[in-house]
């Protein structure tokens, strides 16, 4: 099953929101896996889609929690289950131009004109590696697993990592 825990960020035009906190038609940041455009789309609210055990896996920058059947998008080996990285994995991270990581970048972009009813302004966006540290199973202790859709392309941004639904 693959899915993220509610508390888990998404990468918005307003910036990293709570997936549980997310509405019907909200605008999310997607990818084009095989262009590697990012664009803008609209999201269905999230729903609970069933329990499952944590996986933890810390990177140089961040910690996240999530089910071992989420792909990550990593520089190297294209696709990967949580459940299968392993330390030294270089995952792709999406990083607008207004965070603060621009020194490291490795490639930017144009973000993609995105649907014509969106109507905020668009920023230019880099990718760049964060390298995985650590990766574990967090307990047998089922959580609830949120899910959401996508109008358009079947990539999003989890606490910036490039992620297939």
């Amino acid at each position: 099953m693959k899915g993220f825990r509610g508390d888990t960020t998404i990468l918005t035009p307003s910036g990293n929101v709570r997936l549980n906190t997310l509405a019907d038609n909200d605008w999310i940041y997607t990818l084009d896996p095989e262009t590697l455009e990012v664009s803008i789309a609209r999201c269905t609210a999230p729903v609970i889609i069933g329990r499952s055990s944590m996986w933890r896996l810390q990177t140089q920058n961040k910690l996240l929690l999530c089910v071992p059947e989420t792909l990550f998008f990593t520089f190297d080996k294209g696709l990967v289950a949580a459940g299968d990285l392993i330390a030294g994995d270089r995952l792709s991270g999406l990083y607008l131009s207004t965070d603060d990581a621009q020194g490291k970048m490795t490639t930017v972009l144009g973000v993609k004109s995105p649907d014509p009813e969106y109507t905020g302004a668009i920023t230019d966006a880099f990718f760049r590696a964060d390298e995985v540290i650590t990766n574990s199973r967090v307990s047998n202790k089922a959580e609830d697993i949120w899910n959401i859709d996508v109008k358009g392309n079947n990539v999003l941004f989890i606490h910036n990592f490039a992620v297939a639904l």
